[in-house]
C-alpha cells in the first residue's frame, strides 16, 4: 500500500518551472538592491535630524533669553532660572531631557537624548555644554539680553 501512494518523478525541472524560480529569484534580488539604496538616504537624514533638534534647541534658548531679569544658574549647573515678561522661567536637564518650564508649572522639552548639560556664565553671556547619547558634544555661547527695571 505505502509503495502504491509513493510516486517517483525523475524527469527534473520542466521549463516552466525553472522559470517561475528565476522569476522570483530576479522580485527578490530586486527588493534587496532597493533596500541597500533606500537605506543610506534614510541614515542620512536622520544624522541631519539630529543636528537640526539641536539647532531648534539653540534657537529656542537665545529667544527665551533675550529680555530677562534676575538670571540665576542652579541645581549645579544643570540649570538656569530667569525671570521675563511671561514670568518665572526654569530650564533645566532631567532624565536625558532639557526642559523648559514656566512659573514651576508644565514641562516643554527642548531637546532630547541628552547624556549631560552643563550651563555656565560669566554675567553677559551663556555657555552650554551638552553631551548627547551617541557621544557628540555640543557647545554653543549665547548672549544674555539683560532688561533694566
Amino acid at each position: 500500500m505505502c509503495r502504491l501512494t509513493r510516486i517517483k518523478d525523475d524527469r527534473g525541472f520542466t521549463l516552466i518551472e525553472s522559470i517561475l524560480q528565476l522569476m522570483i529569484f530576479v522580485v527578490f534580488i530586486h527588493l534587496v538592491i532597493l533596500f541597500v539604496f533606500w537605506k543610506e538616504p534614510i541614515e542620512r537624514q536622520y544624522n541631519d535630524m539630529l543636528k537640526t533638534d539641536f539647532e531648534l534647541f539653540v534657537l529656542d534658548l537665545q529667544a527665551s533669553i533675550v529680555d530677562v531679569e534676575d538670571f540665576q544658574i542652579h541645581d549645579d549647573n544643570r540649570g538656569i532660572r530667569f525671570l521675563t515678561t511671561r514670568g518665572r522661567i526654569n530650564i533645566e536637564y532631567r532624565r536625558g531631557v532639557i526642559r523648559k518650564r514656566i512659573d514651576e508649572l508644565g514641562h516643554i522639552p527642548l531637546l532630547t537624548e541628552v547624556e549631560t548639560a552643563q550651563f555656565n556664565t560669566d554675567g553677559t553671556r551663556l555657555f552650554v555644554d551638552v553631551i548627547m547619547l551617541d557621544g557628540t558634544r555640543k557647545e554653543r555661547i549665547f548672549a544674555i539680553g539683560a532688561n533694566p527695571k
